[in-house]
């Protein structure tokens, strides 16, 4: 039978080459033709590494074999402080000639025998580099990441940054965390803060640049193999499959559970460790343990000590000594033995309620009955030991990648948060009212992290039962066999490419694409057109417009259009021009699901409402809405005799047309209306919502200087204290309106920010008055009296104001993308509709509870007017801290991001909407 050696060279340190040999002894269990090699590198003796390799001695020697590479001079030790990721770049580039000369003599070997074939090379994440030596030699090379998959995101990610930017990462200031929009990371179904991304980012002095030219070298790999398992990691998993990326093979959890051999850990102190464990009630003692490299100070070692006394709670204390300084002139106090940093009487105050230790057997405490919590350093290979056993963990990062590590455990919910920021070397403290409280929250008996946690603990053992090993040829086969679309006809694989028409205007073009992406992102067979209508010319449309991968824009040619013609109507391409195509057509609704009760509801003309005969109106039964609706809150073409409803009519007969309507909501913000929708008479319905743009739209109008000057100003305001004004990109208000506006921010008190628009000429021949600048439509002596309680833009970036959290209200004119905004970010809302179908949206958060109103029925282009004293009203009620409306906004808020995480309704929703579309190919 003939033999396949691979060659493995981990990374150097003890978690490394830990993992690496676990997944080599997976390797040679699931196949007897698997020879490996690895070829061990060092740059100081660790007698934590020196013991795990001869413990490989009682492995099976005719199969693994180890080879420790000559020593060389390591680069200078100031770079480990000052860069750790450029420091172990520069070490791996000086063992390449060594490991070609090691692999060289293997392949020497081998040569004369017919029995044995060197197959590749399989390189740790530092040592990338190294694919030249497998290319060189004519070998192919794979890349064993001992991350997860969402650190391979980042990877990605670096990439494509560097490509754009070319310089590292600012650190994001603590004092204004609302401002930092996030990153959208390939693997994150959510925007990933800059506070967790690991230091290497923002390192400049050698770690960045190091980084990125490890990350550049995994395209060039075979395939990248990743100690994780499908469900832990299913969204971050789908992402990575495509025609872009090597091969992913998730064959995790790779831990080792015999426990690594410690020389500082005699068999008398494992004794007493598990001695004192063995007294203890099940799930009854906290573990507090910070890996190999993991030590806090004096000061947080008291804090610690402090938060597990007040706590009440068992605990085991691995406590390691901080590291001896490299300077030692520099006046550092040096501990013998770790007790001497703690509070003077506490191991007396504790006795037996808890334990110290300097090290103790990590994976076999994790698999002791009486442990029911685990505060970790998140380092991966503990959270896979954590989640094998089944204990729930507290996040408490220190280095490297941790804390995106337990950012994605919070995100799946599967750990309970005390600090996702914290990084070690730095004087930030974690009191002991956090270490307490969240000490607390771990040891809940009945929390929902702990029953996430235990569900994984079963997955996570049947990964590795059912499919002990995928890498390679039996993953790809199952792969292949799993997705219908990866057939391929004539040699190609297929792909689905998808074809958009969105309405003109900037709002339901950021909608469209930002949906697009969502799709791309969830099926990585999805391929994108925009065909982009305009029917004027938009810098601000023009300036959005990016191509983004797998999404590919096409400007139509523009027409002129009369001006009469223009009605307030949402815009639709015919679904002819899909039949005779033999396409499908399917509507994606940029509104809510309430609206499409409107279009379903097309039968009558209507009467437009009378202000005298308001009280004998007795509203209209609309599929959606539990009550019947007002006639003074349905949209203006509905009244309109020129065209607009004939047009509205002609529409809204071609949904019916549609195979699937997707709409841009979520099931717990609209459940009524959706279930209203769900029967056999309409075509499917899809809620795929929030569909929102959270990196805000780009604008011509809004420079640098002008951004900087709104942001700056926001944050130097109190918390929730200014209420924002903004009207959207089309609606400005004439000159008595605003003057009202004025005055009503000016007698409230409030701090304010109003992004003012000026009115566009309409006819220069009418006579009427054409102002430059907004300030000119101002009551005189306004901004004089305002002076730095308020202030007034042209535009402003609303995303990110409303992200911000200075802000604790919105005047808005209740366009959809607005108010999923505000609901997203919990900021509560005053509703000032203006044109289209904003005063059913308006209605609509009425009678959800989420909005305070001033008015449902206002109509642009009217001689109506808002008074200052309702709007003063509007903003003092929205103002208030303790409202009801502000608390229902704050569960929506929190029910809208769940909705689109792996797992959540419209996250479902587009995986439903992808496997329909595909099952009708």
């Amino acid at each position: 039978m003939k033999k396949v050696e691979l060659i493995f060279v981990p990374t150097p340190g003890a978690g490394h080459l830990a993992s690496t040999v676990e997944f080599v002894k997976r390797l040679i269990h699931h196949d007897d033709r698997i020879l490996v090699t690895i070829l061990s590198i060092e740059w100081h003796s660790s007698g934590f590494a020196d013991a795990y390799s001869e413990s490989l001695a009682t492995l099976q020697p005719d199969r693994i074999q180890l080879i420790q590479l000559s020593r060389v001079d390591p680069p200078p030790l100031h770079l480990w402080t000052l860069a750790p990721e450029a420091f172990v770049y520069a070490l791996i580039q000086s063992y390449i000639p060594h490991v070609r000369n090691a692999v060289t003599k293997i392949l020497s070997m081998k040569s004369t025998s017919d029995s044995t074939r060197v197959a590749g090379l399989v390189l740790d994440l530092f040592c990338s580099p190294m694919v030249d030596v497998a290319t060189e030699l004519g070998l192919s090379s794979y890349i064993y990441l001992t991350s997860n998959a969402s650190f391979f995101g980042l990877v990605l990610y670096l990439q494509a940054l560097h490509r754009q930017n070319g310089s590292e990462f600012e650190y994001p200031n603590p004092e204004n965390p609302n401002k930092d929009l996030g990153h959208l990371i390939p693997g994150f179904a959510n925007p990933v803060p800059s506070c967790v991304l690991p230091s290497l980012m923002f390192n400049k002095h050698g770690s960045y640049t190091a980084s990125v030219k490890i990350a550049e070298r995994f395209k060039d790999a075979k395939g990248i193999v990743i100690n994780t398992f499908e469900e832990l990691e299913t969204y971050a998993l789908s992402c990575f499959v495509n025609g872009q990326n090597p091969p992913i093979y998730p064959v995790g959890p790779v831990i080792h559970l015999d426990n690594l051999p410690h020389p500082e850990l005699d068999q008398l102190q494992r004794y007493r460790i598990m001695k004192w464990l063995d007294n203890k009630p099940e799930s009854s003692v906290v573990f507090l343990c910070f890996g190999s490299h993991g030590c806090h100070g004096p000061p947080q070692v008291k804090e610690i000590a402090l938060g597990l006394e007040q706590s009440g709670q068992r605990f085991l204390w691995s406590l390691r000594m901080p590291e001896t300084p490299l300077n030692d002139a520099a006046g550092a106090v040096h501990y013998k033995n770790p007790e001497e940093m703690l509070p003077e009487g506490f191991l007396e105050r504790i006795q037996e309620r808890g334990m110290i230790c300097r090290w103790a057997p990590q994976v076999e405490v994790l698999g002791h009955k009486a442990v029911g919590g685990f505060v970790s350093h998140c380092g991966w290979n503990s959270i896979l030991e954590s989640l094998w056993h089944g204990v729930p963990i507290v996040t408490w990062p220190i280095y490297a990648e941790q804390q995106l590590n337990a950012y994605m455990m919070k995100e799946v919910g599967l750990a309970v948060e005390l600090r996702l920021d914290y990084r070690g070397g730095t004087s930030d403290i974690v009191k002991a009212e956090e270490i307490e409280e969240a000490v607390r929250q771990v040891m809940d008996a009945g929390s929902e992290v702990r029953k996430k946690v235990k569900e994984m603990a079963e997955m996570a053992r049947k990964a590795v039962m059912n499919v002990t090993l995928e890498f390679a040829w039996s993953y790809i086969w199952k792969q292949a066999r799993k997705k219908r679309l990866n057939r391929t006809v004539n040699g190609r694989r297929w792909r689905v490419e998808l074809i958009f028409v969105p309405s003109p205007g900037v709002g339901r073009l950021a909608s469209t694409v930002e949906f697009a992406k969502r799709l791309i992102n969830h099926d990585h067979r999805i391929w994108v057109t925009v065909l982009c209508i305009q029917w004027f010319s938009s810098g601000f449309v023009d300036a959005y417009i990016e191509e983004p991968a797998r999404i590919h824009f096409i400007q139509l040619p523009q027409k002129c259009c009369h001006k009469c013609c223009v009605h307030e109507i949402y815009f639709q391409l015919n679904p002819d021009v899909a039949t005779d195509l033999g396409r499908p057509p399917r509507i994606f609704l940029t509104s809510n699901a309430a609206t499409l009760g409107l279009i379903l509801q097309n039968s009558l003309e209507f009467e437009f409402p009378k202000p005298e005969t308001q009280n004998t109106d007795l509203g209209h039964l609309i599929p959606g809405f539990a009550n019947p609706v007002p006639s003074c809150v349905l949209p203006s073409f509905l009244f309109n005799r020129d065209g607009g409803y004939t047009a509205f009519v002609k529409f809204a007969e071609r949904f019916k047309d549609a195979k699937g309507i997707m709409i841009n909501t979520f099931e717990e913000l609209e459940p009524y209306a959706l279930r209203c929708f769900s029967n056999a008479q309409n075509p499917p319905i899809y809620p795929v919502g929030p569909v929102i743009q959270l990196d805000g739209l780009p604008n011509p109008e809004l420079n640098l200087v002008q951004h900087d000057k709104v942001m700056k100003r926001l944050d130097n305001q109190p918390e929730s204290s200014e209420v924002f004004l903004c009207f959207g990109s089309m609606a400005s208000h004439e000159p008595p309106q605003v003057k009202e506006i004025a005055l009503a921010l000016d007698q409230s008190g409030h701090k304010f920010l109003w992004s003012l628009h000026v009115p566009p000429p309409v006819d220069a021949a009418a006579g009427t008055v054409h102002f430059k600048n907004p300030e000119e439509m101002l009551p005189e002596g306004f901004l004089e009296r305002i002076q730095e309680r308020g202030m007034v833009c042209r535009w402003a970036p609303q995303v990110e104001v409303l992200g911000h959290n200075a802000v604790g209200g919105f005047v808005s004119h209740c366009g959809w993308n607005s108010i999923l905004e505000s609901l997203w970010f919990s900021v509560p809302i005053v509703t000032s509709p203006m044109f289209a179908e904003q005063q059913l949206n308006a209605y609509m958060m009425k009678g959800l509870g989420l909005a305070v109103v001033m008015r449902l029925d206002y109509r642009k282009g009217i001689s109506d007017v808002v008074m200052a004293d309702e709007i003063e009203k509007g903003v003092r009620q929205v103002m208030d801290a303790g409202s009801e409306v502000r608390k229902t906004v704050k569960k929506t808020e929190e029910m809208a991001r769940k909705a689109v995480m792996n797992g959540g309704s419209s996250f479902n929703s587009i995986g439903r909407f992808i496997e329909d579309m595909i099952g009708n190919i």
